[in-house]
């Protein structure tokens, strides 16, 4: 009963993210507005970690194993992918480059933050 109690307060929460997509006219995907109303939860306490944490864990360790059918689709669309596929890895490698520096950059402002908030 507990973890269906969690997926639900899981789907719930993606499910807002949905309507929120649904309604709100901005270039935003439904899982970021999910990702942001459970982190707000999470942060007012709204939600207890404790009350999505297995469920949670479990998604996260079988994650994996949802990137089968899009590399499958990858597989069976070659024929189309063939003739671009030099400028699909240059992009993934400059976006990968430029991800991996934004969220470092983002890390270290972040940790300046909490020095400064521990140092007063």
């Amino acid at each position: 009963m507990k973890y269906l109690r969690q997926t639900a307060v899981i789907f719930g929460i993606t499910f807002l993210g949905e309507l929120l997509h649904h309604f709100i006219p901005l270039p935003v995907p439904a899982s970021i507005y999910g990702f942001a109303i459970m982190i707000f939860c999470l942060c007012t306490k709204i939600v207890k970690l404790e009350q999505v944490e297995e469920t949670s864990d479990f998604l996260l360790a079988i994650m994996p194993i949802m990137f089968i059918p899009g590399g499958v689709a990858l597989i069976t669309a070659w024929d189309s992918l063939k003739s671009i596929i030099v400028p699909i890895a240059v992009i993934s490698v400059v976006s990968t480059f430029i991800t991996m520096i934004a969220t470092g950059k983002a890390t270290e402002w972040v940790m300046k933050l909490d020095r400064r908030h521990r140092d007063e």
